[in-house]
């Protein structure tokens, strides 16, 4: 009996021991399945992103390809800083409203590069600093200063790196006092007659300004060009206009 019991005890141990063995490789077939899952899981989840990102760098290329589409953007940027410049500057640099002159101030500073060009008609400039300063000498020497837009256009140039031109057609409306003559017109002022029409007189001037933006959306740009001739042409006659320009002091703003 002790053998028998023996030799039954050792099948047991012997059967348990094929269970278990059975039962890892069962495991380890579960396992490896699973394994195998995953990879090919990991592996689609792989494709798919690689579509998706060949779809996004297709999508940017053709994006790149078309200028109008950053530059709608940037047009839209450039035409409100042209409102609030218009709006600002309505009336001339304040130079006798020290606060409202400093803030104009820190908004050319914020719209312009340093570096700007300024230039008119026949002269040319550069820094936001001179821009500035003659525009502070030209309000305080034509009291009454209004400008009043017509209208505004905006230029885009998608060869030249998708710079932005502003194009502001308006009339500026300014008063002659006997300073202003005196600065800019200093040849006639032994022709007291002449000065006595100019004085007190407002006149209205057609004026361009053109605002070239860089793609960063920095005024780099500043051009103004105001028919002053036709103005005095329209109150003087062509003679006496002829002759307020062959000697007009108007580049000394800018010297």
């Amino acid at each position: 009996m002790g053998e028998t019991e023996e030799y039954t005890d050792g099948v047991g141990d012997a059967t348990s021991v094929a269970v278990r063995h059975a039962t890892k490789r069962r495991r380890r077939v579960t396992t490896d399945d699973d394994l195998d899952a995953k990879l090919s899981s990991l592996e689609r989840a792989v494709y798919e992103l690689d579509d998706e990102t060949g779809r996004l760098e297709g999508k940017a290329m053709v994006l790149a390809r078309m200028p109008w589409y950053s530059t709608r953007l940037h047009d839209q940027q450039s035409s409100r800083v042209i409102h609030v410049y218009l709006q600002m500057f309505q009336y001339g640099f304040k130079i006798h409203n020290p606060v409202d002159a400093v803030k104009q101030e820190r908004f050319l500073r914020s719209v312009c590069r340093d570096d700007m060009v300024f230039c008119g008609g026949n002269w040319s400039t550069h820094g936001v600093d001179k821009l500035i300063h003659a525009f502070r000498i030209y309000s305080s020497l034509h009291p009454n200063y209004i400008m009043h837009p017509k209208y505004f256009e905006v230029v885009r140039n998608d060869e030249d790196n998708g710079d932005v031109v502003c194009d502001v057609q308006c009339t500026v409306s300014q008063r002659l006092t006997r300073e202003t003559v005196a600065v800019f017109f200093p040849h006639i002022m032994n022709q007291e007659h002449l000065v006595q029409i100019l004085v007190g007189r407002d006149i209205l001037v057609d004026t361009n300004v053109s605002f070239g933006f860089t793609p960063a959306g920095l005024i780099d740009a500043f051009t103004v060009t105001m028919s002053r001739e036709k103005a005095f042409a329209q109150l003087l006659g062509v003679e006496a206009a002829a002759m307020l320009a062959d000697g007009q002091q108007y580049l000394s703003l800018v010297t």
